[in-house]
This record gives structure tokens, sequence and C-alpha cells, in this order.
């Protein structure tokens, strides 16, 4: 950690010290800002979950989302 200039390490731990938690933060040259592409050999359902992690979309939106056209009949399942 000290030698690649990584983020001091975060420990966490109660008043008796029965545990201890340890927190690795990364290393800010490793934090991407960019979004992964969307994988468009997943199944339909796994592609569609991947398109909702963060928001909510209407049903055009995720057709196009996920490579269709048009809202298709495997797609209003």
């Amino acid at each position: 950690i000290k030698k690649n200039d990584s983020p001091k390490p975060i420990f966490h731990t109660d008043e008796d010290r029965s545990y201890f938690v340890v927190e690795l933060l990364l290393h800010p040259a490793f934090v991407k800002n960019k979004e992964p592409e969307l994988r468009l050999e997943l199944p339909l359902q796994g592609r569609i979950l991947y398109v909702l992690r963060n928001r909510e979309f209407s049903k055009s939106a995720i057709a196009e989302k996920v490579g269709h056209k048009t809202v298709s009949g495997e797609l209003n399942k």
C-alpha cells in the first residue's frame, strides 16, 4: 500500500475491540469513470437488468438499449 501510494486503510472496531474490519480503498488511478459497455451476448433478461441497475426506463428505451429496434413480444414478458 505504501509502495504504490494507495490510500491508507481504515480500521473499524468496537470499544471492547471484540472485532475489527479493515476497509481497503482503491488507488485513484484504478477508479474508472466510464460506464462498462453492455455485452450483447448476454441473454435478454441479463441485458435488461444491466440497463435497469441504476435507473428507470420506458419499454421502448429499454428495447433500444438492449439492441432491439422495437418492443418485441419477448421484451413484453
